[in-house]
């Protein structure tokens, strides 16, 4: 069996919104200041259904790292492993309802919700992963019946990537 991830974020979020004084707190980053001058910033909830030692939420980890990085720190991320923030299958309606801003869904954990999404749980699809990663992502951007199962949520597809096969192994006599 193939698993993919998707890394979704809220197209409206419920994130927490601060500002800083560019006299305070501006120490050399470039971002849009309101009309008092003042930076904001942006604290989002994300969540991963693996545990924070897992290679899996390394890689999730190191995407929120770069977004970090990339913000100049304007755009940070409180961060949930396991089910710390919600259950695994309950992630897609989380990101949804603004419990989280940002999480990797794997959609076959809701096949109810997901049912074309699930096409990515089906065994030998791919070789390998970049092949599998690639193939759905093409899937996803070609067609509108796989985007809009998460659309219609008011989620947005940022990536995702592809697990590799999984093998059911045994001892033989």
């Amino acid at each position: 069996m193939t698993i993919i991830s998707i890394i979704v974020l809220a197209a409206c979020g419920n994130s927490q919104t601060t500002t800083n004084s560019s006299d305070e707190a501006n120490n050399g980053t470039t971002g849009e200041s309101d009309a008092n001058g003042s930076e904001q910033t942006f604290v989002l909830k994300s969540t991963i259904q693996s545990p924070k030692t897992a290679s899996l939420s390394k890689g999730f980890d190191a995407f929120l790292d770069l977004v970090e990085e990339k913000s100049n720190e304007r755009i940070t991320f409180e961060r949930y492993y396991g089910d710390a923030l919600v259950k695994p299958a309950d992630v897609a309606d989380a990101v949804s309802a603004g419990i989280a801003d940002v999480a990797a869904v794997v959609p076959s954990y809701t096949p109810a919700a997901n049912p074309l999404g699930t096409i990515e749980s089906l065994p030998a699809l791919w070789k390998d992963q970049w092949t599998g990663t690639r193939a759905l992502m093409d899937l996803y951007e070609e067609y509108p019946e796989l985007r809009s199962e998460f659309e219609e949520r008011n989620i947005s597809i940022l990536g995702g990537w592809a697990l590799p096969s999984y093998h059911i192994i045994s001892k033989t006599d």
